[in-house]
């Protein structure tokens, strides 16, 4: 029944494909989330785990015997019999129980691994969310300055022919409109590529246009608190203490392997009449109860159980080192947010405004006869460049806070 679930789902999220479209990114979110393939492969995992446990739950098989004697009996006439027996092995060391304790806790441990591959791959399919949206802004930029130096070229053309600019000046202004279209050709194609590598990430939806970029608000918190969030938080971290409490149930396991372990048993059996002369005896029917003890041996050997107790002080320092690692992001992704932000701020005060002034009067001048088409074209460099900073910081700032996102296990 799950296998047919995801395989609607699969079927679902194709079926978008049949068209572009374009898509919100809150709908895209949603989509990676149900449509994603290696999202979808990574629950397969649950499903195993889950029936692992089930498998681990099984008790030791009882084992049945018979058996057949006959002594002769065609020529001695010395009868026949006939034994079955039934036996059952015990360990007094708890070993199912320890058993179903291992089991549990890797599905556990296969639970946590998977929130947390989802925890990436939401962060890493809103990045390349943010990366469609700068190509997308970046194509429209060179779009516009194509098309308003296409414009002034046009009027270059018009001016020389009635003899107010130089042929000079005419070429000049057509050959930065054609450089222009050029790089404007190539910001299209990235654009297009990068709407491919989205469609990837929501499983295969043809994805013709986006919406805008994301509003990620900041985590208002201190870095302190930022701390402990990620250390509630973070699926990798549970990750790792999961894997710290697997080691020490694996040595539970280890230990009670090496108990002591019996066997209880019960037979019976049938012997036919003896029919010798010599020594005759009547049919008659017994009944054995008998136990069995293994010569373990095998515990003096404690390779295995060093194994388990060096697994133990692994996972331990491993958790360790887990935590100082998430501290250490957090902080990076606190700074870089911040960072990120001071410069956002600063485009958005004057930089952004004071370049399309910059540009606008150049132009208005150059139409004028007040300025050279040299100065136009400087300011339409300026105007692109700035332009493009904004757009750049504007996307590493809703970068960082994703990135924060990341470090500290809260989506919302």
């Amino acid at each position: 029944m799950k296998t047919y679930k995801i395989l609607a789902a699969f079927l679902v999220c194709t079926a978008f494909g049949a068209s572009a479209q374009t898509i919100a990114y809150d709908d895209y979110i949603a989509r990676v989330r149900d449509c994603n393939i290696g999202y979808l492969v990574e629950k397969y995992n649950i499903d195993i785990a889950a029936a692992n446990v089930q498998a681990a739950r099984v008790f030791n098989d009882p084992e049945l015997s018979f058996s057949y004697s006959n002594n002769q009996d065609w020529s001695l006439q010395m009868g026949q019999g006939y034994e079955a027996e039934l036996s059952y092995d015990f360990s007094l060391g708890r070993v199912r129980r320890a058993r179903i304790g291992v089991a549990r806790t890797e599905k556990e441990v296969t639970d946590a691994a998977v929130e947390d591959y989802f925890r990436n791959l939401r962060a890493d399919a809103t990045l390349c969310w943010l990366d469609t949206w700068r190509k997308k802004e970046t194509a429209a930029l060179m779009r516009s300055s194509w098309e308003q130096m296409d414009s002034l070229a046009r009027g270059d053309s018009l001016r020389y022919a009635l003899g107010e600019i130089t042929h000079t000046d005419a070429m000049q202004s057509r050959l930065e409109a054609e450089a222009i279209y050029n790089e404007y050709v190539r910001s299209r194609a990235e654009y297009a590529n990068a709407l491919a590598a989205l469609s990837v990430y929501a499983g295969g939806v043809s994805v013709g246009d986006i919406g805008g970029v994301p509003s990620l608000k900041p985590l208002p918190a201190p870095l302190s608190e930022l701390y402990a969030m990620a250390e509630d938080n973070r699926s990798d971290l549970q990750v790792a203490e999961r894997t710290r409490t697997l080691s020490e149930k694996n040595l539970r396991l280890v230990r009670a392997t090496r108990a002591l372990e019996f066997g209880l048993s019960a037979g019976y059996s049938y012997n036919k009449e003896v029919r010798n002369e010599i020594a005759p005896a009547p049919k008659f029917q017994g009944f054995t109860v008998g136990v069995s003890v293994p010569l373990k041996f095998s515990a003096f050997n404690r390779g295995g159980k060093r194994a388990a107790q060096a697994a133990v002080l692994q996972s331990e320092a491993a958790y360790e080192a887990a935590v100082l690692q998430i501290r250490s992001e957090v902080s990076q992704a606190y700074n870089s947010l911040a960072a990120a932000g001071e410069v956002l701020r600063r485009y958005d005060a004057d930089m952004l405004s004071a370049a399309g002034a910059i540009l606008k009067g150049r132009t208005f001048g150059y139409l004028r006869g007040e300025t050279s088409l040299l100065e136009v074209l400087t300011a339409r460099r300026t105007y692109n460049d700035v332009y493009q900073g904004y757009i750049d910081a504007r996307c590493n700032e809703q970068a960082a806070a994703v990135e924060l996102r990341r470090a500290v296990g809260i989506w919302e």
